[in-house]
Parts: C-alpha cells; sequence; structure tokens
C-alpha cells in the first residue's frame, strides 16, 4: 500500500483472521491409538467450564458494585448510630435530665441498641461482599488453569485433519480443494483490502476537516459576543483560538490531500483486478471526482471537506460489505473443513 507520509494516528483497519490454524504445519506426533475424538471432547469440556466461569465472574462483578453501595451505606449509618449513643454517654446534662424523668437507662438502651442493630447490618453486608470478592479470586485462578483452550481446541482440530489427510486420500482431496479455493477468494481480496483500508483513512480525516470547521465558526461566532458578560467564552482569547483552528483546518486539510491521492493509487489498482460487487464506472467516476477535487481544493482550507464524506462514504462502504462477504465466504469454508475432520 502506498502513502505519501505514514500518518502517526492512522485508523486500524482490522480483519479477523478465520481458522488462522489452517495456515499452520501440524505434524502428528501421536500413538497410533490416540483418541481424536476424546481429546476434543475433553477440550471442549473446558471451553464449556471457562465459558461458565466468565459468565459467573461478570456477574460477581456486578454484584460487587451493588454490595460494596450497600455496605458503604450501612457503614455510614453505623458511624452515625455510634456517635449517637457516644454523645449521649458522655452529655452529662441530658443524662442527668434523663435520670431525673426515669428513663436514662431506656434512652441509653435504646441508643446502643440502635448502634448494634446498626453495626451486624454493615457487617452482614460486608460477609456478604467479602464473599463476591473470594468468588471472583476463584473464578479468576478457575480460568486461568484452564488456560488457552480455545487455541489447544483449533490444534487439535487442526491436528486431526494433517492426520485425515495422511491417511484418508479422500479426505486429502477435499481438504485441499477447499483451501485453494479460500485461498484464491484471500489472493482475490488483496488489492480490495489495501483499497479499503486507504479509503476509510481518507474518510477519517475528512470528519476530522469537519470537526475543525465546527470549532473554528463556533468560536467566531463567539467573536461577535465576546463583550456580554453571558458569553462562556468572555476568559478566552478569541482571536488565539481563531488562528489555531485555522492552523488545524491547513494541515488537516494537506493530509486530506495525501490521503487522497494515495486513495486514488489504490483504485486503479482496484481496476486492473476488478472486483464483483464493485461496479467498474463506480471506480472509475471516483477517481475522476478525486482529480478534479485535488486540483481545485489544494491549497485552499476554508468552506468543508469540500463534499468528501458525501462523495466517497457510498463507494467505501460498499467495499467494506464487499470485503465482509468474502471475510464470511472465508469462515463458511473454514466450518466445512471443520465439520468434514470433526464428523470423521
Amino acid at each position: 500500500m502506498r502513502f505519501a507520509r505514514e500518518p502517526t494516528d492512522k485508523p486500524k483497519f482490522e480483519s479477523k483472521e478465520v481458522f488462522p490454524m489452517s495456515t499452520i504445519d501440524y505434524t502428528p506426533a501421536r500413538p497410533a491409538d490416540f483418541d481424536y475424538d476424546a481429546a476434543l471432547a475433553d477440550i471442549q469440556e473446558k471451553i464449556r467450564r471457562k465459558a461458565k466461569a466468565k459468565k459467573l465472574l461478570a456477574h460477581f462483578g456486578e454484584e460487587a458494585v451493588r454490595l460494596n453501595a450497600i455496605m458503604e451505606d450501612r457503614k455510614r449509618t453505623y458511624d452515625t448510630e455510634q456517635e449517637e449513643a457516644d454523645a449521649l454517654r458522655e452529655d452529662a446534662m441530658m443524662l442527668f435530665f434523663y435520670r431525673i424523668l426515669g428513663v436514662k437507662d431506656e434512652k441509653i438502651g435504646k441508643e446502643e441498641g440502635e448502634a448494634l442493630l446498626a453495626k451486624a447490618e454493615y457487617e452482614a453486608a460486608k460477609t456478604d461482599l467479602d464473599h463476591v470478592l473470594n468468588r471472583q479470586v476463584e473464578l479468576r485462578a478457575e480460568i486461568r488453569s484452564l488456560g488457552n483452550c480455545e487455541r489447544d481446541y483449533e490444534e487439535m482440530v487442526a491436528e486431526k485433519k494433517a492426520w485425515l489427510m495422511a491417511k484418508e486420500a479422500t479426505i486429502n482431496a477435499e481438504v485441499e480443494a477447499l483451501e485453494a479455493e479460500k485461498t484464491a477468494i484471500i489472493r482475490d481480496s488483496k488489492e480490495l483490502k489495501e483499497a479499503l483500508e486507504s479509503g476509510q483513512y481518507v474518510l477519517k480525516v475528512a470528519k476530522s476537516v469537519e470537526d475543525a470547521l465546527r470549532t473554528y465558526y463556533t468560536y467566531y461566532s463567539e467573536l461577535g459576543r465576546r463583550n456580554r458578560h453571558t458569553s462562556p467564552y468572555r476568559d478566552h482569547d478569541i482571536g488565539l483560538e481563531l488562528r489555531n483552528s485555522r492552523i488545524r483546518i491547513k494541515n488537516s486539510m494537506e493530509t486530506l490531500g495525501r490521503y487522497l491521492q494515495d486513495f486514488a493509487a489504490e483504485l486503479k489498482d482496484l481496476l486492473d483486478q476488478p472486483v464483483d460487487g464493485i461496479p467498474v464506472a463506480r471506480v472509475e467516476s471516483a477517481l475522476t471526482w478525486i482529480s478534479q477535487w485535488v486540483k481545485n481544493v489544494a491549497g485552499k482550507h476554508g468552506g468543508d471537506s469540500y463534499g468528501v464524506v458525501a462523495e466517497l462514504s457510498p463507494l467505501v462502504k460498499a467495499m467494506e460489505m464487499k470485503y465482509e462477504e468474502k471475510e464470511n465466504a472465508c469462515r463458511e469454508i473454514d466450518e466445512k473443513i471443520r465439520a468434514m475432520v470433526i464428523e470423521q
């Protein structure tokens, strides 16, 4: 892929690997009577346990937050009740008054009883929270002990596939045919993927131009109101903010121009390897539009992103959908191979 200048914050296009083990050469080193099906069943059980542990861990995480809030609330109540009980015991005048009324012991007992009840409720909440926290520790330990069982399962399936292909000529031919089909899809998708990544970079920078312009117009509008006491920007140097906004717009527009030229180069490569579902006429129209944009807009730093998002978003979206379709086709092939291996 060609770039006029490598950006420091360019968005990363994430393409998920499907059935990654299919690209690894596994040489079975098992005893002749090794039971692959039993081994796969054992790993599947580990995967089930790990999934259950993760689900419980998420549940206990939410429960810990809830119980912690309850515990803190009860702790505040307990502290308040205890302070009131202590204050009563230390207030000689109030105790004298209650003694005259004959209710001293009753009042002290009432305050201390409320404090003890609040303490019991606080300690019960703390016990519940401690139990949940301990369960989280246990679940994390269980998840660690199960290791990367998902990867272990993929490796075992790949190993069984290699074993079957070495043993069964029919299986070997079927798997090789499917893998050849997948390789062809990946090869044919190369130019599409590169053009898609470049198009995504263009849209990201174009949107940053629009964000910078919104900021500029906000300060520009504020400039007319800067003498009003209600202005939220009355303490700001609006002139400085306007200048900084213009600099950001200028830099973003220059970056956008470079990325558009990179995108045009990728689209030209795509014309050499047309993709079903991406009309050649549409790609040619985009190339013409980019050429005119670079010719007419280069060096200008006002207005807006000059229609980049509106003009190119539909094409980039179509490319995303087509690339996703090809990824799904690869996944379907992987699932066919997986099912073929597991069922043998």
